[in-house]
C-alpha cells in the first residue's frame, strides 16, 4: 500500500516534456515515466483483483440462489405489485375513523347545501394537506365521521287573552238615629212668683234616612258602567273587577335527531362518501 501511495505521488509529479528538448535527452525521462505508470497500473490491477475476488467468490458460491431469486421476482412481480396496490388502497381501513360533532344545529330537513357547509368546515379545520409546508395530515381513504343535531320548530304559541276576576259588593240605604241629651244646672232659684228648680235633663232622638251608593270604577252587576245620573235604589249591588291583558308569543325549537355523514380522503382532499364505516 505504501508503494502505491509512492507511485501515486510520483504520477502527480509527472510534468510535460518540453518540445524544444532533444529526443535523446528525453529517453531517460520517458523511461522513468513509463516505469511509474507501469507500477501504478500494476498496483491498481492488484487492488482490483484483491477487492473483487471476494464478490466473485460469493457470486460463484451463491449464483444458483441469486438466479432463483431473480426468477422468483420475475414470476411473482405482478402479484407483489397487486399486493402493494391492495395495501395502499386499504391502508386507511386499519385506522380507526375520526369522529367529531358539527358545532351548530341544522334545521330539518337536511339538504345538499348543509352537506357542503359541513364539508367546507372540515376542510378548513382539518385540512388534508398543511398549507405552510404541504405535508400530509391524513392518508388516502382515511374516514372522518361528522355528526350534527337536526332541529325543527314546534307549533307556535300565540295567545291573546283577557282574564279577569270580580267580587260582588252590596250596600243599602238606611236610617241613621242619634240620642241627644241637654243638661241644665243651677239648682233652685227664687223668682217673684216663687221658687223654681232649674236642674233638668232634656232627651232628644233625631233620625234621618241616608242613601248609600257606589260610583265608578265599580260597575253594575250586569257589567255595564255606573253613570252619575243613575237613580240610587234602596239596595244597590255592584261588581268590583280586576282584568289583565295577556299576550303570549313563543316559538319552540327542539332537537329531534342526529344526522351522521362520512367523509374520506380522495386525491388529497375530503369528499363525501356514501359507503358505510
Amino acid at each position: 500500500m505504501e508503494e502505491n501511495q509512492e507511485s501515486i505521488l510520483q504520477i502527480d509529479q509527472i510534468l510535460p516534456i518540453s518540445p524544444l528538448e532533444n529526443i535523446s535527452d528525453s529517453v531517460s525521462t520517458l523511461n522513468d515515466y513509463n516505469s511509474v505508470l507501469y507500477s501504478s497500473a500494476t498496483g491498481v490491477e492488484n487492488s482490483f483483483y484483491k477487492n473483487t475476488s471476494i464478490v466473485v467468490e460469493y457470486f460463484n458460491e451463491n449464483s444458483k440462489l441469486l438466479f432463483d431469486s431473480i426468477r422468483n421476482f420475475e414470476i411473482n412481480s405482478e402479484k407483489w405489485r397487486d399486493f402493494l396496490t391492495i395495501v395502499t388502497t386499504n391502508s386507511a381501513k386499519w385506522l380507526k375513523p375520526m369522529t367529531v360533532f358539527y358545532p351548530k344545529p341544522i334545521q330539518e330537513p337536511f339538504r345538499d347545501e348543509d352537506l357542503q357547509i359541513i364539508l367546507n368546515w372540515v376542510k378548513k379545520f382539518y385540512p388534508v394537506r398543511t398549507v405552510q409546508d404541504g405535508s400530509l395530515n391524513y392518508i388516502e381513504n382515511q374516514k372522518f365521521i361528522v355528526s350534527c343535531y337536526l332541529y325543527q320548530y314546534a307549533d307556535a304559541v300565540n295567545i291573546l287573552d283577557q282574564p279577569y276576576a270580580y267580587t260582588k259588593c252590596m250596600t243599602r240605604s238606611g236610617l241613621v238615629s242619634l240620642h241627644c241629651q241637654t243638661f241644665i244646672t243651677g239648682g233652685w232659684i227664687e223668682c217673684h212668683q216663687g221658687s223654681y228648680n232649674c236642674q233638668n235633663t232634656v232627651n232628644c232622638y233625631p233620625s234621618l234616612n241616608v242613601d248609600c251608593w257606589y260610583e265608578t270604577p265599580y260597575i253594575k252587576i250586569d257589567g255595564t258602567p255606573i253613570n252619575n245620573n243613575d237613580p240610587v235604589s234602596v239596595k244597590q249591588v255592584v261588581r268590583s273587577q280586576i282584568q289583565s291583558n295577556l299576550i303570549m308569543n313563543y316559538v319552540d325549537r327542539r332537537e329531534i335527531k342526529i344526522k351522521t355523514i362520512i367523509l374520506k380522503v380522495k386525491d388529497c382532499d375530503w369528499v363525501y362518501s356514501e359507503e358505510g364505516i
